[in-house]
């Protein structure tokens, strides 16, 4: 049996290219990539608020505050 690996290991891609893969590295992009996504969200929950009317906008948050505390947890 050989003493050389058969599979090559390869980096992590990442918005910035391909980094060593490792488990700092890989921690780090997970975290990079989460804050990323809540921010996305953020601006198109902003977007949408902008196009909505003030009436639509108190359903719209009455109604993301009872879901975020369905999937969150009351105690948030």
């Amino acid at each position: 049996m050989s003493e050389q690996p058969t599979l090559v290991r390869r980096g992590i891609q990442t918005y910035y290219g391909v980094v060593e893969d490792s488990l700092d590295n890989k921690i780090e992009n997970y975290l990079e990539v989460s804050v990323t996504e809540d921010k996305r969200v953020t601006y198109a929950q902003m977007a949408l608020y902008s196009r909505l009317t003030q009436e639509q906008r108190e359903f719209a948050w009455k109604w993301s505050f009872h879901f975020k505390g369905l999937v969150e947890g009351a105690n948030d």
